[in-house]
């Protein structure tokens, strides 16, 4: 093995939380809140339907914001009918029906900031035609866009029915439209063409059709990224193709519109579903991709392969980490006496674990059991080609910066800890 030296160092401390707050909070507290508007235009529903209610708060910036999803909903009378998220299913029967929506934020008074009661009265209202907006679609090959199908009722009353209906296309080789329950109206182009996109009400069998052209989408560039270019034997590395459209879009491409290839199988092999390439033998390998509907369309990058013999690293979510590079990590030393589990993997060679010592952070001794590494020992021999060897650093809760060090072989490796106190 030849004489080298390498220090590795990860080191360990607490990390910031953020804290995420509701669209209702904080940024847009109450106290710039103007007031709240609803999408409704009348106080009749159907029977047997559901309808839809958007809720947006009106800030005094100027900005408004649809917040249905972060209120707290309710029926007075779920034999009636009932609500979620602002989705009323009114059941068969006749009558009215209260639904109250109000923010989960509360004042002082722990009333809500905000809260409003509707009065509906559920009517046996008939179906007469379906209009959809748009009421034709001109997209590009990838692109999406939803349709919203609104059924035109009795008393010239209009409903948003897209939940209601079942959605079809004539051709979805051209485009495809969803049809359960989160992506209703939902149209994606696939190939240039046209074709007819159809939505039929489950109720009445009433529909309506849309005429959907699907333009070809352009590139102008075309490139491969890599999450790393210089890796070591055993590892691997995530291939993607960036192409820029001809409307200056960035994107990323799809792995079944694309051919991959290495020159050298024996340095390095691609996986042509997922684009991971996985580094066999130290050496270099240039990768080429091709667009499959348009082979004029490549690229190409060089990997290398960097180390054949060597030790690898992972964390307890069996991440690998380069001994190298700084990790972040934390730790409450007074919840657990482990701070740490990892694991080590030969490649390329066997190699011996010695001179296990932890230390404080002025390097002193520390002559305790309760402190130092479960799982790993002097004279440990880690053999490649065999499993991952696991182990754990743990701690009595006396220290606030400890140091584990070890030896592989003329290899020094150093795993460096600063954890804090829940209270620091």
């Amino acid at each position: 093995m030849a004489n080298k030296k390498f220090i590795y160092f990860i080191t360990i401390f607490s990390i910031v939380v953020t804290l995420l707050v509701s669209a209702c909070s904080n940024s847009k507290s109450d106290k710039l809140i103007q007031y709240f508007s609803n999408n409704l235009t009348s106080s009749n529903i159907p029977a047997d339907r559901t309808t839809k209610v958007d809720v947006f708060a009106h800030y005094g910036d100027g900005s408004i914001q649809d917040v249905t999803n972060y209120l707290i909903w309710s029926s007075s009378d779920e034999d009636l009918a009932t609500v979620d998220n602002g989705l009323i299913s009114a059941k068969s029967a006749l009558g009215d029906v209260k639904i109250s929506y109000k923010t989960q934020e509360k004042l002082s008074s722990g009333l809500a900031v905000y809260e409003q009661t509707l009065t509906f009265e559920i009517k046996q209202l008939s179906l007469n035609s379906i209009t959809l907006s748009p009421s034709s679609l001109s997209i590009t090959e990838g692109d999406s866009q939803t349709i919203q199908a609104i059924g035109n009722f009795d008393d010239n009353l209009q409903y948003d029915i897209t939940n209601n209906c079942d959605w079809h296309s004539n051709d979805s080789a051209i485009a495809i439209v969803g049809n359960s329950s989160d992506t209703k109206g939902a149209i994606q182009g696939v190939l240039e063409g046209n074709t007819t996109i159809t939505a039929t009400d489950s109720s009445t069998n009433i529909n309506s059709e849309l005429n959907v052209d699907v333009n070809k989408l352009y590139y102008t560039s075309f490139s491969i990224d890599a999450s790393k270019e210089h890796f070591n034997v055993e590892q691997t590395t995530q291939l993607h193709v960036i192409a820029t459209t001809d409307t200056d879009q960035q994107i990323i491409l799809d792995n079944t519109d694309l051919t991959w290839q290495s020159d050298n199988e024996t340095v390095l092999s691609i996986d042509s579903t997922t684009a991971i390439a996985t580094a066999k033998a130290k050496g270099t390998a240039q990768i080429t991709v091709y667009l499959n509907k348009d082979i004029s369309l490549e690229d190409t990058l060089t990997l290398h392969v960097i180390e054949d013999t060597y030790m690898r690293l992972f964390d307890e979510d069996d991440v690998e980490i380069e001994f190298s590079q700084a990790q972040k990590y934390s730790f409450n030393k007074d919840s657990d006496s482990t701070l740490a589990k990892f694991s080590i993997k030969a490649v390329g060679d066997d190699f011996t674990i010695s001179e296990l010592i932890a230390t404080d952070f002025n390097n002193y001794p520390i002559q305790n059991s309760s402190v130092g590494f479960v799982g790993l020992s002097n004279g440990d021999e880690i053999k490649a080609g065999d499993a991952k060897t696991t182990f754990e650093l743990i701690h009595d809760g006396n220290y606030d910066e400890i140091r584990y060090r070890f030896k592989i072989d003329d290899r020094v490796g150093s795993l460096f800890t600063q954890n804090y106190d829940a209270d620091d």
